[in-house]
């Protein structure tokens, strides 16, 4: 699996404007940007046999007894069947990770459009009134070619009844139907006997998924002053918008019809329209003291309308010191994905019955035993195919949000020999979120399940199959519950006295996440799933300025966490004395650095800058939890510096 996506971009961009009169202009923006990258994975493994649980193809595979390389002289047969030499089913599973195909490859090519089209100008309605109308059409299409990925229908094929021809070459089929280019597979020979590039070149197979989305945009905004309170004024600003949303998924016809080995996929072609009004009214009721207000109204064609809206104020008690506060509501409607996709992955499972040859775990035994599980079961696969997806009757994300901070500007530390300027920012926040869209943790489902009673409701998409392993559950996007969270922002800007030797500036800004709560075992300071909320990430950035050069130095601190060490074996070394505790990823500090020169090379307008992030190679925590590459990458940088040079040029 890459730590670093090879990505190549390349983008154009132009504006223009036009005065047509004294009172209304012209204006368009266009971009057009391309995107090459490579994704990369591990080589994709066979999984076949009714405990495969895929739910497909795979699960009914038999490898005849006349596949040259079936050491047991016999059918193995996924379901019973006498008529066609299979008297039982005495086959599991049989499964291989193919190293020497390679890993799996996935390269993308995307184009992406946005063209803005419209007219601006002033309205003769009295002070400071002005009027925008704008068209905009934004278009995003994708091509995706998965290379190394296997077919399970040939998979299916190589390894069913064969015989050698004349010359003694082994063939597929029989003497009287032949599989044309089939060559019998062998899943037998361990790493001693690899598989052949005959072999794999008949049943791997590149797949090709694309997309396109569009969206287009018409808007009409006035914005303007209402009525003057001695030196400042009303302002009001009020609008309409449409916007019209429209995607295509075209997944491989081998995912559709689910000769795909990697996962099954369903096209979507869908769309949805928005409507909405808003009006905002700013009232400055003193000169210390001002008040926002802001309405918002939503009709969208897929849940119906939803209306929100702000009030917010602003207090400068004295001339330092500014104290200010909002309290907001705001809704996040589900995007075309999120209503209907359809889509599986391969979810890592523990199944509660599993005992490893020991007995059940006495919280999960009753309903182990109910569910006619056999003593000393084994679980065959970790990774169980799960479908998960869309869910066209979700309805949007709702939220509260508040917001208080004060700012202080202290005069006196203006124009001293050791400072020009300097702020101190505090901020306090408090979002909740209700009908938050998430799958289930399907885990959590499962143990639930068989902790209480298997005919509890999130029992109900667990089965099982044949050798009592899980069927493949289903996993759909749900409106589940809600998410709070609150914490401190804190930040500190100051710039130092023009000298001889320049101008020195230094900033801080640092969170404090003192909760989070989303009914899961997501908290501050605890890694799960790969992620991870510290309880307090700061950055720190040093500056110094001298004529046309400009160097930085940038600090990033992110506090420590902790994970389960779940069924570890106990390491004391880590953290994790007992085996159950939880071991520590300790405090991680980034440093980045950067020298920039303007007006290079004697060019007006021409910057060259060199830089670093990461400089110190510093290295991400390690985390056993974490399901790739051994750390968390959503939380901590790539493991390795990162150089780059910039060239810009404005005129």
């Amino acid at each position: 699996n890459l730590l670093l996506t090879p990505s190549t971009r390349k983008s154009i961009f132009g504006s223009m404007g036009y005065d047509i009169s004294d009172a209304v202009s012209l204006h368009g923006k266009i971009l057009y940007n391309q995107r090459e990258s490579t994704n990369q994975a591990a080589p994709e493994p066979i999984f076949v046999g009714p405990f495969a649980g895929t739910g497909g193809i795979a699960d009914g595979i038999t490898i005849s007894s006349t596949n040259p390389y079936n050491p047991f002289g016999i059918n193995l047969c996924a379901v019973a069947d006498p008529a066609n030499g299979c008297p039982v089913a005495n086959l599991g599973f049989i499964t291989k990770r193919p190293v020497e195909l390679g890993p799996r490859i996935f390269t993308q090519d995307v184009d992406t459009w946005y063209v803005n089209v419209g007219l601006n100008g002033s309205l003769n309605w009295g002070r400071g009134w002005d009027w925008s109308v704008d068209a905009i059409h934004s278009e995003n299409k994708a091509d995706q070619l998965f290379s190394n990925g296997f077919n399970i229908l040939k998979i299916k094929e190589a390894l069913g009844p064969a015989y050698q021809d004349s010359g003694g070459v082994w063939r597929c089929g029989t003497p009287t139907v032949t599989i044309p280019g089939c060559v019998p597979l062998n899943l037998f020979g361990g790493e001693g006997t690899p598989i052949t590039p005959d072999m794999l070149a008949y049943i791997s197979t590149p797949q090709h998924d694309s997309s396109k989305q569009v969206l287009d945009i018409f808007t009409a905004n006035i914005t303007g002053d209402l009525w003057s309170m001695g030196d400042r004024y009303a302002g009001v600003a009020f609008g309409y918008e449409h916007r019209r949303y429209q995607g295509d998924f075209n997944p491989d016809p081998l995912r559709q019809d689910g000769e795909s080995q990697d996962s099954f996929a369903s096209p979507v072609s869908a769309g949805y329209n928005v409507d909405e009004a808003y009006g905002e009214l700013q009232v400055p009721w003193a000169k210390s003291f001002s008040t926002d207000f802001a309405l918002r109204y939503s009709d969208y064609s897929t849940f119906g309308s939803a209306t929100t809206g702000k009030v917010g104020f602003k207090w400068q008690p004295i001339e330092d010191l500014v104290l200010r506060g909002t309290y907001s509501s705001g809704f996040r409607a589900p995007n075309l994905g999120e209503l209907y996709g359809l889509t599986q992955f391969g979810a890592t499972l523990v199944d509660p019955c599993n005992t490893d040859g020991g007995g059940f775990d006495p919280k999960y035994a009753a309903a182990c035993q109910a569910e006619g599980v056999p003593n000393g079961f084994q679980q065959a696969n970790t990774q169980i195919t799960t479908f998960t997806g869309g869910n066209p009757k979700l309805q949007p994300e709702k939220s509260r949000n508040l917001n208080l901070g004060i700012v202080w500007s202290p005069s006196w530390a203006d124009s001293l020999p050791w400072s020009s300027k300097l702020d101190f920012e505090t901020d306090y926040f408090h979002y909740r979120v209700t009908n938050a869209i998430n799958p289930p943790d399907i885990q959590l489902e499962l143990d639930s399940c068989y902790a209480n009673n298997p005919n509890a409701p999130q029992c109900v998409g667990f089965t099982r199959g044949a050798g009592s392993q899980l069927n493949p559950p289903e996993d759909f996007l749900q409106n589940l519950g809600k998410i709070t969270t609150g914490g401190l922002d804190f930040k500190i800007n100051w710039t130092g006295p023009m000298t001889g030797w320049g101008q020195a500036s230094a900033a801080l800004q640092s969170t404090h996440t003192i909760s989070y709560d989303d009914g899961t075992q997501r908290t501050v300071g605890i890694e799960v799933n790969d992620s991870a909320i510290p309880a307090w990430q700061t950055n720190l950035q040093l500056g110094w300025k001298v004529g046309d050069w400009t160097a930085s130095w940038n600090i990033r601190y992110i506090d420590s966490v902790k994970e389960s060490c779940g069924n570890a074996v106990a390491t004391p070394a880590v953290g994790c004395p007992t085996g159950d505790g939880f071991h520590r990823l300790g405090s991680t500090t980034y440093n980045d650095v950067q020298l920039a020169w303007d007006n290079a090379f004697t060019a007006k307008g021409l910057q060259l800058a060199i830089g670093a992030n990461n400089v110190f190679a510093r290295e991400a925590p390690p985390c056993d939890s974490c399901s790739l590459n051994g750390y968390d990458a959503g939380t901590y940088d790539l493991p390795f510096r990162f150089v780059y040079a910039e060239l810009n040029w404005k005129f």
